[in-house]
């Protein structure tokens, strides 16, 4: 990379953290370019040389947010479980993460481009896991309850660190049993019978 190249990669790095900071405060139809390009230290008119549009950008910041929970958390669709407590544990210490999906759930209508490869490629592993078929349900449909249920009990981040480590502890239990008691094998009534 050459020096222009190294400098057009760090503004648009400087750009991506502090469009993070102001989306994950304010959301996309609050977040202000004005603020996001003040706080990079830019001139706003970068803005759209490397994203065309706040919705660009905004696409950019979901995108980043999806890449660094992978990361952090990777995906097991063979232990829905753990990963359902793991991905919670992650957004009790990264409450910004969790904010910028819950604005994104609160102001788009539909899945942006940048995640619908993460969640089919999700959906495909458990399939392939047969999680889905044990459960009785599409695998598309048992990850989306998964979803509601830490995103349900999650988005109060900073409310559950106050209470402590003991509300916690039994927040992570209850998605835990709630998880594994979605994926219990259904009773078919060849099975029924039997008990």
């Amino acid at each position: 990379m050459g020096i222009r190249a190294d400098r057009a990669a760090a503004t648009r790095q400087k750009l991506l953290e502090a469009a993070r900071e102001e989306f994950q405060r304010n959301g996309f139809a609050g977040g202000r370019i004005d603020a996001i390009a003040a706080s990079a230290g830019v001139n706003k008119r970068l803005i759209y040389d490397h994203f065309t549009s706040k919705a660009g950008l905004f696409d950019a910041v979901l995108a980043d947010n999806v890449e660094r929970v992978a990361a952090a958390v990777p995906f097991t669709p063979g232990s829905l479980p753990d990963y359902a407590v793991a991905l919670f544990d992650y957004w009790m210490q990264n409450s910004t993460s969790l904010r910028l999906f819950s604005w994104r759930n609160i102001e788009l209508n539909a899945t942006p481009a940048s995640e619908d490869a993460t969640y089919r490629e999700m959906i495909r592993q458990v399939e392939a896991a047969g999680a889905a078929a044990t459960a009785g349900l599409p695998a598309d449909h048992l990850l989306a309850l998964m979803f509601a249920l830490l995103l349900a009990w999650a988005i109060p981040a900073d409310v559950f660190q106050e209470l402590g480590g003991q509300e916690l502890a039994a927040r992570r239990a209850t998605i835990r049993t709630a998880i594994e008691r979605l994926l219990r094998p259904v009773a078919t009534p060849d099975t029924q019978a039997d008990h």
